[in-house]
């Protein structure tokens, strides 16, 4: 088995000795309930921006339509973009994990490193719409988990982070 760029509970060298052996930072892994859990990233999590760009899957069945099926998957499971900033370092890099971690702060949706009236007007671009329907925004789907509908709990989640960053 070929293991890099993983998170790998007890260790596991790897080719290219990029695999870490620390807490990946869940939201949530001890709900009794299986269906519960959450794996989305915290933001202060060491898999964040620590995957491998080249290793992301090609774009086969073209989900994002764009004709292009050798490009990289343009989204995570919760269909945000794949490949950001996540810690605001200026480098596009894949986190490690199914889910990415789009924004350093969450409600950054210009990817600015700061949440703040631009954020917001993006955020009420999209307000009350739902996903497939004109406006949507998945980006602003922040709620975690996210629930495929731009409302009072993404609203909820971008005042926490509301002046945060630079």
């Amino acid at each position: 088995v070929s293991v890099n760029y993983s998170d790998v509970q007890g260790g596991w060298a790897g080719p290219g000795g990029n695999n870490i052996n620390v807490d990946p930072d869940f939201i949530d892994t001890n709900n009794p309930d299986p269906n519960l859990r959450d794996y989305h990233l915290w933001p202060d999590s060491p898999c964040i921006d620590a995957g491998d760009n080249n290793s992301v899957p090609a774009d086969v069945s073209d989900l994002d339509n764009d004709g292009n099926t050798t490009e990289p998957l343009p989204w995570d499971l919760d269909s945000r973009a794949r490949i950001v900033d996540g810690d605001c370092n200026s480098t596009d890099t894949v986190d490690m994990g199914a889910y990415e971690f789009s924004y350093a702060y969450m409600g950054d949706f210009d990817n600015q490193c700061d949440v703040d009236m631009i954020d917001y007007a993006i955020l009420s671009s999209a307000w009350l719409t739902e996903q497939g329907e004109p406006g949507w925004n998945p980006a602003c789907n922040i709620n975690i988990p996210a629930d495929n509908s731009i409302d009072m709990l993404d609203l909820a989640v971008l005042v926490k982070y509301w002046l945060a960053g630079k």
